[in-house]
């Protein structure tokens, strides 16, 4: 798991950002600290080199609603949703970026949780730490990062010298500062907050449960928390920046890549043609076994056993002989991709086979002469004649 970098702002650039760098694969804080104001997030830019960078905005800019839906959650109300909560606030509801929670069902009614943010607000912040050459993957809420409470319980923690978070349930947050805090723990039906910090002096009018054992910096709870929701959504949304190498490598690539389709499309090309070629050779085999042996049924695959059982029953007679150095000829030219047949005739009186053929240069006529005479058969070449890209010539092939 990749080590991650949490940044939780305040509600203005002037005002004090903590961040900490957490391990999630052995479980350790690597680093923490404290910038003066969002001017020194480039201090930042090293630490969240090849780690995923967290922002944690306060509570207090962000608005959590339940809304009853008319029927189960689809894309229509989604479109639907910014008419749905016009009338839930307070401000022009085009400059709210609402984001999307869990969808959920009570009996037979349905809803949807969703955070409501100034769309300003946060383009601002994302813009800051793009500035500061932070790429921002997730952006969370502080207090639903807090644990989720038990029914008439809340979840505390104090994030500086005058005001503590609350979790009032599973969508349920806020900041509080201890003067008033009292007042709204009751108006939630709070009984019970369980603190995971001192919390700042003031008297809250309730029952308090300290859990001594979890406490720590609030940041070290937001890293190991998983949160409801993500800001990172819709126009805002992460978009993950190609690699630098990518960028400089990709000419390359597409040429590379170019000129391996050409590359292929060649490859194809010349084995359909030497798959014509064979092709070719083959049916010219096929056809001389049947003019040579009337009536019988040729199978392709099996022609060279064919023509050995013909040979062992015909005897060593000129149709024989043609017939075994013509499959000879054929294996041999499989062989050869720059040599093509065009004439083939049977010298009967001679006991001679007399190719004429096209091929690339005067050495592939040589090493086709070659591999015949390794068949044990006697070959002279006749005169070879440069025809352009090409050379025509004569083979003449006999037996021992």
């Amino acid at each position: 798991m990749r080590e991650s970098l949490l940044i939780h702002v305040g509600e203005r650039p002037d005002q004090p950002i903590h961040w900490l760098v957490y391990n999630p694969a052995e479980d350790e804080i690597i680093a923490s600290g404290l910038l003066a104001d969002a001017a020194a997030l480039s201090g930042l830019t090293e630490k969240a080199r090849n780690r995923d960078c967290t922002l944690v905005v306060p509570c207090a800019q962000v608005q959590l609603q339940s809304v009853k839906l008319p029927a189960k959650w689809n894309r229509k109300l989604a479109q639907a949703l910014p008419f749905m909560v016009e009338e839930q606030v307070t401000v022009d509801i085009e400059t709210l970026f609402i984001a999307h929670g869990n969808a959920y069902s009570e009996a037979e009614d349905h809803f949807i949780n969703i955070a409501l943010v100034n769309r300003q607000w946060l383009q601002n912040w994302l813009e800051v730490f793009a500035e500061a050459d932070i790429a921002v993957v997730n952006v969370y809420v502080d207090a639903l990062l807090l644990p989720e409470p038990e029914p008439q319980r809340a979840s505390a923690i104090a994030i500086n010298d005058d005001s503590f978070l609350v979790r009032c349930d599973q969508w349920q947050g806020a900041q509080l500062e201890p003067g008033w805090a009292a007042s709204y723990l009751t108006a939630a039906g709070i009984e019970v907050l369980d603190l995971y910090s001192p919390l700042p002096s003031g008297e809250l009018a309730i029952e308090t449960q300290s859990h001594e054992d979890k406490f720590e910096l609030p940041l070290a709870m937001f890293a190991k928390a998983t949160s409801p929701i993500n800001l990172r959504q819709g126009i805002f949304a992460y978009k993950k920046k190609s690699s630098g190498w990518i960028k400089v490598w990709r000419p390359a690539m597409v040429a590379a890549a170019v000129t391996l389709v050409f590359t292929l499309g060649v490859k194809g090309a010349q084995w359909y043609h030497y798959t014509t070629q064979a092709e070719s050779v083959k049916q010219q085999v096929v056809s001389s076994y049947e003019s040579a042996f009337p009536g019988t049924k040729v199978r392709p695959h099996l022609i060279r056993n064919q023509i050995k059982k013909a040979l062992g029953s015909q005897g060593q007679d000129g149709e024989a002989e043609f017939l075994m150095m013509l499959q000879d000829f054929a294996d041999i030219v499989q062989q050869s991709n720059e040599f093509v047949t065009q004439t083939l005739r049977f010298d009967q009186r001679r006991k001679e086979l007399r190719v004429g053929a096209r091929a690339k240069d005067f050495q592939s006529f040589a090493q086709v002469k070659a591999r015949l005479e390794q068949r044990g058969f006697n070959v002279d070449q006749g005169s070879l004649n440069n025809d352009g890209e090409s050379v025509i010539g004569e083979l003449r092939i006999r037996g021992e």
